[in-house]
């Protein structure tokens, strides 16, 4: 069954004025109203990543994908409202891995290596001239 536009609209607008109702009540009720609020934000450390920092000295943030060191962590959350109390233990003496070193970025943007190549990102002359 397929509904028309005016259909569709007109149960729009019912529900719309069943919202404003109820948000009515909810006001007379003396409950404030919630529009304007923020949406309540991730934590900035999980306990999944807390453990790996106590394990390893090191995690990787889901959401930006950056390698996170545990001094790096220390130092965010003491500075932070909602996990302030969090600690984090030293890493294990056998587990603890270290941070490889960032590479230089190429003058070529997105290309690390191009094959047959002098050094990444640089093309060997003979190529350049195919």
């Amino acid at each position: 069954m397929s509904e028309t536009k005016d259909e569709i609209a007109a149960e729009r607008d019912q529900l719309r004025a069943e919202n404003e109702q109820l948000r009515g009540q909810l006001t007379t009720a003396g409950v404030p109203r919630l529009e304007n609020e923020a949406a309540p934000r991730r934590p900035f450390l999980s306990e999944g990543e807390r453990q790996e920092l106590e394990t390893y000295g090191v995690t990787n943030s889901p959401f930006t994908g950056q390698r996170l060191q545990a001094d790096e962590v220390r130092a965010e959350l003491a500075t932070s409202d909602d996990q302030q109390g969090v600690e984090i233990g030293e890493a294990a003496p056998g587990l603890a891995r270290e941070v490889p070193p960032t590479r230089e970025r190429t003058p070529i943007e997105g290309v690390d290596y191009v094959w047959p190549s002098v050094a990444p990102g640089v093309l060997a002359d003979d190529v350049k001239k195919a």
